[in-house]
């Protein structure tokens, strides 16, 4: 990576957190507006009860006769006036106190009320609008992107060109990865506002982004097709020379049978059985043991058309550079007598 490309990058990273920035002094400015009030001379503990069941509101049996009080008679007309206490009242209640929490960080707190308030089932599409917008905000701070998605995409659909939404759902969007839905929130805001700087270097960001993952995609899906013919042609091989491939002991295991040709040795992994350059033969991992000794060797590629005289050669030819185990020279590519056994028959 270029260090003119590190700077791309951290400008772009650093133009989306001050667009956080500008979201929270917004979100900020509007909670300031609701600022909660102290609550004062509440009712005591030791007589909570006695002054609950004379308190209007909540008396079960009053002893009014004829008249009601006026205080009586405003907190029954409380009690029975859907309007004033009714959905709307108790979401926006809701929303206050999620905006209380989400000013003091509290963000998980923040997205129970709102979700509290949507509960509700208020009537006010601007209302429900808000409330998934906020919801989304405080999600986004939690770093839960899909649910901050699907809050944001909500809110826009009650309340189309809701610019706050949208770029929660364009930043959410890129969070994810999920590259083009970025472009498509971020093509949306610069219809509304050609200026939106921010949104133009987010799109930009995510255009290239896209290229990005597309192309890997295609490199991805290029190797797995090449993969799969390679697999086959190897298969097709095994079969000719009359190999059949093992079968996993665990039949709900799901691995490719090659897999159990796969060496397990830390001096032979990655060193599977494989078709020649040539494509005429098969290459094999192999081992050498030499129980006089209690030594071994490995040869990674053991091409089957090679034969175990070239081998010992390889191994023993040189008498310059042979393993301390071997200084006296008593192996020799001469000397040697080798045995084998078939994996698959267990016959030497």
């Amino acid at each position: 990576t270029s260090v003119a490309e590190q700077s791309d990058s951290a400008m772009d990273d650093e133009a989306r957190m001050r667009l956080l920035e500008e979201l929270q002094r917004e979100e900020d400015a509007l909670i300031d507006s609701f600022i909660p009030s102290n609550y004062e001379d509440g009712w005591k503990e030791e007589t909570w009860e006695k002054e609950m069941e004379e308190h209007p509101y909540f008396a079960k049996n009053p002893s009014y006769t004829g008249e009601l009080p006026p205080l009586m008679a405003a907190m029954q007309q409380l009690k029975e006036d859907i309007e004033l206490n009714g959905p709307n009242d108790m979401a926006e209640q809701c929303k206050d106190d999620g905006n209380n929490n989400f000013k003091l960080k509290m963000y998980r707190r923040a997205v129970t009320s709102y979700t509290e308030g949507l509960r509700q089932k208020c009537k006010s599409l601007e209302l429900n609008a808000q409330l998934y917008c906020n919801r989304a905000a405080a999600q986004l701070r939690l770093k839960n992107y899909g649910s901050a998605l699907a809050d944001s995409t909500i809110a826009s659909k009650l309340k189309p060109n809701y610019v706050k939404a949208m770029t929660k759902a364009a930043l959410c969007c890129w969070e994810l990865e999920r590259y083009q839905e970025c472009i498509d929130w971020c093509q949306q805001l610069l219809e509304l506002d050609p200026a939106n700087a921010e949104m133009a270097m987010l799109k930009d960001k995510a255009e290239k982004a896209l290229k990005l993952a597309e192309r890997n995609k295609r490199k991805a899906e290029l190797k797995e097709r090449l993969a799969a013919r390679q697999e086959a042609a190897l298969r097709s091989a095994l079969v000719e020379r009359g190999i059949e491939l093992p079968k996993p002991k665990d039949e709900e295991l799901e691995c490719s049978p090659f897999d159990l040709l796969t060496p397990t040795h830390p001096a032979l992994q990655g060193h599977r059985v494989h078709q020649s350059p040539t494509g005429d033969g098969l290459v094999w991992p192999a081992v050498f043991l030499y129980p006089e000794v209690m030594e071994s060797d490995f040869v990674q590629s053991f091409d089957e058309s090679s034969t175990f005289g070239e081998q010992l050669e390889l191994l023993f030819g040189d008498t310059i550079s042979q393993p301390e185990w071997n200084a006296s020279g008593r192996y020799t590519p001469s000397t040697v007598s080798v045995w084998f056994k078939d994996h698959f028959t267990g016959k030497p």
